[in-house]
């Protein structure tokens, strides 16, 4: 006959060993998005506290960095509902191609890793790699024009 404590305490122990190095990332990606700290460290320990009671969930092996990444993002997108119920729609597009560029560029997450956290096609999440990449380079070249880096656009090099 089995333990069952024994068996729980164990089930606990590989879960932990399994999740709680993504603690970091999960935090980075937080503050990423949130941009700030107070915001970044509150749904860290509520994705990490969510994780945890919904243990049971999730299979030993399977991508546990991507899961958390999942919980993260609604719980984010529950919070921003809640504080803004009437969003711009550009702002909603933004944060899209801002997730997934984030995903893609600052945590390595696959092609496929990201569409499971977004909840999209791996095709849309190519389509907003793209698009948010492009915003990014055309925000970074303006911020480089207005800082000194680069020359004015038609000026002279």
């Amino acid at each position: 006959m089995t333990d069952i404590p024994e068996a729980a305490a164990a089930r606990r122990a590989a879960f932990d060993a399994e999740v709680l190095p993504h603690l970091d990332a999960v935090y980075r990606y937080a503050l990423a998005l949130t941009r700030e700290t107070a915001d970044a460290e509150h749904l860290t320990q509520d994705t990490f506290l969510q994780a945890y009671r919904h243990a049971e969930r999730f299979a030993p092996g399977t991508n546990s960095r991507a899961w958390l990444f999942t919980i993260y993002r609604h719980l984010f997108l529950r919070q921003r509902a809640r504080g803004s119920r009437e969003e711009p729609a550009g702002d909603v597009e933004l944060e899209n191609l801002a997730t997934v560029v984030v995903l893609s560029d600052l945590k390595d997450q696959s092609y496929a890793d990201i569409a499971q956290v977004t909840g999209v096609p791996v095709g849309t999440v190519k389509s907003r790699l793209f698009r948010g990449r492009r915003l990014l380079e055309a925000a970074l070249v303006q911020y480089a024009r207005g800082a000194g880096p680069l020359p004015a656009a038609g000026g002279a090099a």
